[in-house]
Formats: structure tokens, C-alpha cells, sequence
């Protein structure tokens, strides 16, 4: 096994016997072939949301297929076999979604194929060995480490939100944020290797989970005084740095740093200082630092990365976030 998507990865680079958090390997490689299957049934269901067929159950298991894998939710390898066969199930449902969608417009339905195509194997052996083809060790192997990563990166990004929209109450739906969710499953189902590709869609991964938040969070709140006395300051292009603790402050803390980007912008624009580009916020000396917990954390991580800003600290630092972090061998 191979498993590096939470903050207690072994020696900070990966668990490659059991799992810190106590899953086993039989679990954590189930929960790789979970992930892929799921990835296939956002295929669909994206292309099915282009052509404006929509279905909640559909957007709500591949969120919740998501949700399972993530750390310490559910170890259980039983639970998890099931879970692949329902997503298998639930693929077939959006492939359905999608014909339908393409029959009301008279679209032509697009043959649809990749990884993700696989059906579950009812031999428990057969399973493993289906889901070996699907783990990070493999797909590193076969499409390089830092292409991976960068994967990995935009997937746990994307249970951060997943965890968010299913926290939300449900009527009515934000189909528009669930459409670009599935068009980022749909990106990354299709094993992307373009390294600007790559960039674009943890950009758009970022800018995603922060209008999640905004939906979830009423902006009208104050910030917390000690966001506040840093904003009002006389000098807001000195340095700062702010320190976040939990997930509870995530959201606080970017709107924080929102409102800190808008002053800077507005202080520059009245000094006339045009030598500093406006999409990148390192010249007001803004550091962050955060101690990360769960993959909302790294949702966080992507959407101050989408504002341009690059002076951030996580502790400890993800090893999907460093080079030549994984197991070379394959097991």
C-alpha cells in the first residue's frame, strides 16, 4: 500500500505497510479503486450537466464516495468493497442521465472510456488485483511522480469541498457549484499530465471551495478582532503574518485575507504603484501559516494559492506538496 493524503503519513512521506490513521492495505487500496470508479461516474454526470440533465442522488454519491475515503472515515474493508460496486452502479445511473440528455437535445452521445472503466471483479482477490492497477504507486509509475502529485493535490482539494456541500442544506441545490465540481472530476478521471492543465484545474479547485464557503457563511458576520486591527492598520503593504489553527478558522481567515488583498489593491491604486502585477499578492509581505488537519485544509491551501499568493506554511508540510516523496518500488 501506498497512502500520503493526510497529515500523519508515516515519516512525512507515506504509510507503506498499514496506515497511521489504522486502515489496512486491503483498505487503503480499495479506497483507491473506490476513488477511480467514483471519478467515472462524475464523467458522466458532467457530461450529462453540459447538456442540463442534472440528477441530486447521482452528485450526492460521488460526494459521499469521496467523503468515505477520507482520513479515519471509514476503515472498514467490507463497507468499502460495497461502496465500489455501488459506484459502479450509480456510473451506470449517469450514463443514463447522460443519454437522456443527449436525446432531449439531439446530441449524438459521445463514447466514453478511460481507467475509470472498470467493472468491480465479485472475487475479493480479483478485486485487489483491479485495484492495484489503481493505486498512487502504479499510477506513479506509470505517469510520473510529480504528475501524481499534482493529482492527488486537486483530489484532496476536492473532498474538502465534497465534506462542505454535503454539510449544506440541500434545497434548493447549488447545481451551478455542483456542475464545476463534476467538471473537476471529470478532469481528473481522465488522467491529465499536462502540468499547466494540472495548474489551471487546482487554481479553479481553489476559487471553487471559496465560493462554497461564501454560500455556506454569511458574510455580513465581523471578522475576528485580531483579523480586523491587521486590516485597519496605516501601513497594510508591511509585513504580517497570521497564524490559523483548525478548520473552524478556515473560513474566517479567507475572508480575512480577501478583504486584506482588496485593501493592499486600493492603497497601491491610490500611490500610484504600478511595478507590482495585481494578480500576485507576495510584495505586501503576507505569510500564512496554518497547521493542517483534514483535506479541507488543502481546499484552503488551493484557494489562497488561486489568489496569488505563494509565502505559505503548512504544518507539517503534505508529502504530496514535496519531490520524491513516494516509494520508488512497486509492491
Amino acid at each position: 500500500m501506498f497512502c500520503y493524503q493526510c497529515k500523519d503519513a508515516a515519516e512525512g512521506c507515506g504509510c507503506v505497510v498499514k496506515g497511521v490513521c489504522g486502515k489496512s492495505s486491503h483498505c487503503a487500496i480499495l479506497q483507491d479503486l473506490l476513488i477511480r470508479t467514483t471519478l467515472g461516474t462524475g464523467v458522466y454526470a458532467a457530461r450529462a450537466n453540459e447538456l442540463g440533465a442534472f440528477d441530486g442522488d447521482v452528485n450526492d454519491f460521488i460526494q459521499n464516495a469521496l467523503i468515505a475515503t477520507m482520513t479515519g472515515v471509514n476503515n472498514d474493508v467490507q463497507s468499502i468493497r460495497s461502496l465500489i460496486h455501488q459506484a459502479a452502479g450509480v456510473r451506470g445511473l449517469a450514463k443514463t442521465l447522460y443519454e437522456i440528455g443527449c436525446a432531449q437535445t439531439r446530441t449524438d452521445p459521445y463514447p466514453l472510456t478511460g481507467s475509470w472503466d472498470v467493472t468491480p471483479a465479485d472475487d475479493f482477490n480479483a478485486l485487489l488485483e483491479q485495484a492495484r492497477y489503481c493505486s498512487i504507486l502504479h499510477r506513479q509509475h506509470r505517469e510520473g511522480e510529480d504528475v501524481v502529485n499534482r493529482q492527488e493535490l486537486i483530489l484532496y482539494g476536492l473532498k474538502g469541498i465534497a465534506k462542505i456541500l454535503q454539510s449544506q442544506k440541500k434545497q434548493p441545490r447549488e447545481f451551478r457549484m455542483e456542475t464545476r465540481f463534476n467538471e473537476l472530476i471529470d478532469f481528473l478521471a481522465n488522467s491529465p499530465d499536462d502540468i499547466n492543465q494540472l495548474r489551471k484545474a487546482a487554481q479553479e479547485t481553489g476559487r471553487l471551495y471559496m465560493e462554497v464557503l461564501e454560500a455556506q457563511h454569511d458574510e455580513s458576520r465581523p471578522l475576528p478582532k485580531r483579523f480586523e486591527n491587521i486590516i485597519d492598520r496605516d501601513n497594510p503593504c508591511g509585513n504580517t503574518t497570521i497564524e490559523i489553527n483548525g478548520e473552524e478558522e478556515l473560513s474566517d481567515a479567507l475572508r480575512f485575507i480577501k478583504a486584506y488583498r482588496s485593501h493592499w489593491l486600493r492603497d497601491c491604486e491610490q500611490k500610484t504603484i504600478t511595478e507590482w502585477s495585481a494578480d500576485r499578492i507576495e510584495p505586501f509581505g503576507l505569510n500564512i501559516q496554518f497547521n493542517w488537519t483534514s483535506q479541507e485544509s488543502i481546499s484552503f491551501y488551493l484557494a489562497v494559492r488561486s489568489m496569488g499568493i505563494e509565502n505559505i506554511h503548512i504544518h507539517p508540510r503534505p508529502a504530496f506538496l514535496k519531490k520524491h516523496t513516494a516509494v520508488k518500488t512497486l509492491k
